[in-house]
């Protein structure tokens, strides 16, 4: 199966806004993949079916509800993207594992890069090194090493809804993106 470095994007965020920002109530989404994956009935055909195309992103809608996140746990959703890894034609999964802290770290074992955003500010500081604590502390200090901490460029567009990710997209922000994605050193 050709990989000619298609990209998936699966926002893992409880409230993402996403399909809002987007305009569409999406038929199925990431918690009908969820549903099949959970019940041993996941397929390519499956996969295929939750997943949109945007400009030229490809992504699967997020959960509508944020119960279908908490009824799986870590390790089955750190399965499953191992499995459309596997399955798929995509080079790159990019996975926006949003708040789920400690939670996440199931999902940051099969991740090649972990790619952490960070605010310059003292609390978030305070968060980035607990969370390195944390990894120590469970036996998990390896993770720290595959992290790639980003001081991500400010978005300075004008914030109006219907151009938004258009404006994230082609703008600094997407820009930066591109090249992290193709390699190229910031």
């Amino acid at each position: 199966m050709s990989r000619d470095g298609k990209v998936l994007f699966i926002s893992l965020e409880d409230c993402s806004g996403l399909s809002r920002l987007m305009g569409q109530e999406p038929a199925a989404d990431l918690s009908d993949l969820l549903y099949f994956f959970s019940q041993g009935i996941y397929s390519r055909a499956r996969l295929a079916a939750v997943i949109h195309t945007w400009e030229d992103m490809d992504y699967i809608p997020p959960v509508k509800y944020p119960e279908d996140l908490c009824q799986i746990s870590s390790g089955q959703i750190a399965k499953l993207l191992d499995r459309i890894a596997k399955d798929s034609p995509y080079e790159t999964i990019i996975a926006d594992l949003g708040h789920m802290g400690k939670r996440g770290t199931d999902i940051l074992q099969v991740c090649d890069v972990i790619y952490m955003p960070l605010k310059d500010d003292c609390v978030s500081a305070a968060k980035v090194e607990e969370f390195e604590d944390y990894l120590e502390n469970s036996g998990q200090a390896p993770l720290k090493e595959r992290i790639k901490k980003l001081k991500l460029p400010y978005y300075r567009g004008s914030g109006r809804r219907e151009t938004y990710l258009e404006q994230l997209l082609w703008g600094e922000l997407g820009d930066y993106t591109r090249q992290l994605m193709r390699g190229t050193e910031m």
